[in-house]
């Protein structure tokens, strides 16, 4: 599949056709802490320069949540990599993210204490659940999104709620709001 002169257009239409998707499971599996708007732009940077080695165009999608997931596990790996540096040899310790209006209204305590536990469960059971609890996809397109077997992804959720809920439950009190939102019971 040779693209040339019509490169251009073919990163417009998808930009112009997944950049909502994009956009929204960057912030899923970021959460809070991260810039969302950062990731976004390289994961298209990355579709920019690998667009061409795209094999199925109808597995398009899928290949843009592998982007997703591969950039927002480097930056993470960065800061992890970046703290143990600074701990190592000493230096300054960054300065926390600067508090904007728009930053401050999009992570609410309810947000930061979901995250908190998301961010304490494995990654494979994490992506299952937030694609299926936040992002509202059946088991079916998690599966053909993953390339794995519906049934993992039904093995995977039931893990990761299970998960989820018993860390939640140990904050007690402060997180039934989290266990509200999620409409979950015991």
């Amino acid at each position: 599949m040779s693209r040339t002169a019509s490169a251009p257009l073919e990163l417009a239409a998808v930009v112009r056709d997944h950049y909502d998707f994009v956009c929204s499971i960057t912030h899923r599996l970021a959460g809070p802490g991260l810039d969302v708007d950062d990731l976004v732009q390289e994961v298209f940077v990355v579709v920019h320069r690998r667009l061409d080695s795209v094999r199925e165009p109808e597995r398009l999608r899928a290949w843009l949540y592998g982007v997703c997931r591969r950039v927002v596990a480097g930056e993470r790996r960065k800061i992890r990599v970046r703290a143990a540096l600074r701990a190592l040899w000493g230096g300054p310790t960054p300065p926390p993210a600067v508090a904007t209006p728009e930053r401050e209204a999009s992570q609410t305590e309810l947000e930061r204490r979901l995250y908190a536990a998301l961010l304490e469960l494995s990654p494979r059971r994490r992506e299952v659940l937030i694609l299926f609890a936040l992002e509202e996809m059946s088991g079916k397109e998690i599966a053909a999104l993953l390339d794995i077997p519906e049934a993992t992804v039904w093995t995977r959720l039931h893990a990761a709620r299970k998960d989820l809920l018993q860390r939640l439950n140990q904050g007690g009190d402060q997180n039934q709001s989290v266990r509200e939102y999620l409409q979950w019971n015991n």
